[in-house]
């Protein structure tokens, strides 16, 4: 096969299909006479639910395949479209699932008094004598009181 281009890197999220490098994807591939979109495996192309069904679907219509190489699938089946509509749908739900663990870990920290991230300037993430996450002041400290005493003027 030759290889009429490469997209993403961006650290754009599948999660919606209103991404740059995805939309430049789609623009290329309906001007060339391109046969395959080649992706390592389904969640890298989309993870947007119904919308990431449907554009294999549009695309398919005009004769471009998606193949994703570790999920392959004989998409000219109906058999083999489901599995691919199927990884697809799997991918929205598996980051439905992470992000709602993710929200209730944290939504867990922050009412246990933990600090989420980075630390805001004036203190540093660190561990007590027991290691559990604390904030302690940083050599930044006397910015804060002056950005607070600016900020109230």
């Amino acid at each position: 096969m030759e290889v009429c281009g490469y997209f993403g890197g961006t650290n754009e999220s599948a999660k919606t299909d209103d991404r740059e490098e995805f939309q430049r994807m789609l623009t290329l591939v309906k001007k060339k006479k391109i046969a395959n979109i080649i992706v390592y495996s389904t969640d890298r192309f989309s993870r947007a639910g119904e919308s990431a069904i449907n554009t294999p679907a549009k695309i398919r219509r005009i004769g471009i395949n998606l193949v994703a190489v570790t999920q392959p699938a004989d998409t000219q089946t109906s058999t083999g479209r489901f599995y691919q509509n199927l990884n697809l749908l799997f991918s929205k739900y598996d980051n439905d699932q992470l992000r709602y663990k993710t929200i209730t870990g944290m939504r867990h920290r922050l009412l246990n008094g933990y600090w989420m991230g980075t630390a805001p300037i004036g203190y540093k993430n660190t561990r007590d004598e027991k290691s559990i996450p604390i904030m302690i002041p940083s050599d930044k400290a006397h910015l804060v009181p002056k950005s607070v005493s600016m900020e109230s003027k």
